[in-house]
């Protein structure tokens, strides 16, 4: 599913409900209505009813009594049709906006979920006197610098990423992240409180994960 966030767009209030001015054709982009003030500044949904029949739309602007850059026939299902002079019109809250609502609910979980550390990328046989307070970074270094195990960390502009650490009888550190670096499984050891992580599959990337143990 695509990560970018769906339109939900205004409503009003108790969806008041004005008119229509004129006949509106099947194709038409621009409608005036009775009374502007009923509904929402765009942009927005509305409903067209003549109480047999509706049509949803999306209206960009709203000026004055004048509904501007309208799309039409948003919802499934509805049908080219004139609506006569009078007609009803109102936001209404339709299905689609209900549908949009949804699916950006389950887009804002699937990213919060990409976020937890779930992926494994290595366990450090380290000894530790205490316990630790551990934290992963990444970098990037330049094009023709060394490898992750040549030289520390120290200097290098590190951002901190999610990540969750387990202890095993003060001996090891199981290193837990995002699924975004479940590759960087080549585990170097820099100093006794740092370790570098890099990508196993591809050799040339030139990200570097540091473990830090403090």
């Amino acid at each position: 599913m695509d990560n970018k966030l769906l339109p939900m767009h205004k409503g009003k209030a108790y969806s008041p409900e004005t008119t229509t001015v004129g006949v509106v054709s099947g194709y038409s982009t621009e409608i005036e209505v009775k009374d502007g003030s009923a509904l929402a500044g765009g942009p927005a949904w509305a409903t067209l009813t003549d109480l047999t029949y509706a049509e949803t739309i999306v209206y960009e602007k709203r000026r004055g009594n004048r509904l501007e850059n309208v799309t039409r026939r948003v919802e499934e299902g509805d049908k080219v049709r004139e609506w006569a002079e009078g007609t009803i019109i109102a936001n209404f809250l339709p299905e689609a906006r209900i549908g949009n609502i949804s699916k950006n609910i389950e887009i804002l979980s699937n990213s919060l979920n990409s976020l937890a550390p779930t992926a494994i990328i290595g366990t450090i046989e380290h000894e530790l006197d205490r316990y630790p307070l551990c934290t992963l970074h990444k970098t990037q270094r330049a094009a023709g610098i060394g490898g992750a195990g040549e030289g520390g960390a120290g200097g290098e502009n590190l951002i901190t990423i999610p990540a969750t650490f387990e202890i095993d009888g003060f001996e090891r550190v199981t290193v837990k992240t995002i699924t975004e670096y479940s590759a960087y499984t080549e585990i170097h050891k820099i100093s006794n409180t740092t370790y570098g992580f890099s990508n196993s599959q591809n050799p040339q990337d030139l990200t570097t994960l540091f473990l830090i143990i403090q």
